[in-house]
């Protein structure tokens, strides 16, 4: 039994888990590169992986797609914002569960934001209009809660990201607050950083963020547009990015993740673009073109990169996820 699991079974034997309770930026390395072109579509290896109209199972169920997580099997886990619900996709898009609802009660969720699972398949979901964090076991039953509205140690406000550190405690991005929280996974608040400005270690509107395997923490600044990286205790390291439409510039951006070499994608919502970056924040390719065919996107939010190098899209606007085959053969 993993951690997780011990101490939902101490909870139970003590006390049961009861019911619950818009831009300026700064230098950029990427946009001072010499300008590249922007990479074709890749025609072939973009697929409409779930949410294709023509698909009736899907009528309605990714409105508003936000965030996508990966499980050791290989399942696609995504949040529909409007809908409060968690859907679980197989790899080749095949609709395999969909569970809790829309709601402010145990083991419902409104707005549902970013989430992430862990090695034994828990899922932490970002229950963004219920200002909390919920944890669900691999079939979707409600484990654990945490958060309530506020400004104070362990409080959210609008939280929007979730990401896993290598130890198992919880980093949210509690954007409205402009900051960063650590928790422990029975929810006890261990530290926070983060106050709103647009200096070294400041922020403004903290969306997506993503843990790197040496525990440096990358967080996505919407209205900074920009990237910036963080040591595991909070030490402001680098920063990367600027409003704009050029290469390296962003606007709007939502979501983040990385690859197993440690780049970066960054899903540049409002240009309709993933946008890869190395680790220090130099610009290596541009993804996608806006609208609405296959390998086009509207406001991409949610990425999630698997163990071949392929990368997962929450093409929000559009109300779907799409998969680009980077790493294995072309479809």
């Amino acid at each position: 039994m993993g951690r997780l699991g011990a101490l939902l079974a101490l909870l139970a034997l003590v006390a049961g888990c009861a019911p619950g309770a818009e831009p300026a930026g700064s230098a950029s390395p990427g946009a001072a590169l010499a300008r590249p072109a922007a990479v074709p579509p890749l025609a072939g290896r973009w697929r409409i992986l779930a949410g294709d109209v023509r698909d009736t199972q899907w009528y309605g169920h990714l409105s508003d797609v936000i965030g996508v997580a990966l499980d050791q099997d290989g399942n696609l886990y995504a949040t529909g914002s409007r809908n409060g619900n968690v859907q679980v996709v197989t790899p080749d898009g095949r609709l395999i569960a969909r569970w809790a609802g829309l709601g402010g009660g145990f083991g419902q969720l409104d707005g549902p934001s970013g989430l992430a699972v862990d090695d034994e398949g828990h899922v932490y979901v970002a229950d963004t209009l219920n200002h909390r964090v919920q944890v669900f076991d691999p079939t979707g039953r409600p484990l654990i809660t945490w958060g309530q509205f506020g400004r104070g140690p362990g409080e959210l406000a609008f939280p929007y990201g979730v990401a896993l550190a290598p130890d198992g405690s919880v980093y949210v991005s509690d954007t409205r607050n402009d900051r960063i929280q650590l928790f422990a996974i029975d929810g006890h608040p261990l530290d926070r950083w983060g106050s709103r400005g647009d200096g070294p270690g400041q922020l403004d509107r903290p969306y997506g963020i993503a843990v790197a395997r040496d525990g440096t923490l990358y967080v996505v600044e919407e209205l900074n547009n920009r990237v910036q990286h963080f040591s595991a205790t909070g030490q402001p390291l680098g920063v990367w990015g600027e409003y704009g439409t050029g290469p390296g510039q962003f606007n709007y951006p939502r979501g983040i993740a990385l690859d197993a070499e440690g780049n970066l994608y960054v899903a540049d919502s409002w240009n309709h673009r993933i946008q890869k970056f190395t680790p220090e924040g130099h610009l290596l390719e541009i993804l996608g073109t806006q609208g609405a065919g296959v390998g086009q996107l509207q406001r991409p939010e949610g990425l999630v990169v698997d163990r071949h190098g392929d990368l997962y899209v929450a093409d929000s606007g559009n109300s779907r996820l799409q998969k680009l085959a980077l790493a294995s053969p072309a479809p």
